[in-house]
């Protein structure tokens, strides 16, 4: 039998936690996990291939927002270094300190999958809110 992901109850074959309610089944939790992927967000928010339930909406809605935030912080990264010089000891620390923010982003970014494939709505810092109020 599942269990809950918020409360670890076991859920019946309807889905449903005694204690917290309904709960995403397996198809809503790997479309909101595969939602990640920005454009498979976008294919699922404007048509019928994924369900239409808020579970997997706010995940699609989480993942376009983080994904504008990660190109917002991209171009700021990208117009830090057209003023750097490219070849003084500057450079090497900007790009050292570009891979870890690379890195931390794309660490989120898995764990806010691996979170909606568990069947937690994790909201990540920021855009959560955003998609929690626009997915409702």
């Amino acid at each position: 039998m599942a269990a809950c992901p918020r409360c670890g109850d076991f859920v019946t074959q309807k889905w449903e936690c005694a204690k917290c309610g309904p709960v995403p089944d397996p198809q809503q939790r790997t479309m909101a996990a595969i939602g990640y992927f920005w454009v498979t967000a976008l294919v699922f928010l404007f048509t019928d291939l994924a369900p239409k339930t808020r579970f997997v909406r706010f995940h699609c809605l989480q993942a376009v927002f983080y994904g504008l935030a990660v190109l917002v912080v991209n171009m700021a990264l990208w117009t830090v270094a057209a003023f750097l010089d490219p070849f003084g000891a500057v450079m090497l620390v900007y790009r050292t300190v570009s891979f870890l923010i690379e890195l931390a982003l794309l660490m989120v970014w898995v764990l806010a999958a691996l979170k909606a494939y568990l069947g937690e709505e994790y909201r990540l810092p920021g855009v959560g809110g955003l998609a929690q109020k626009y997915s409702a």
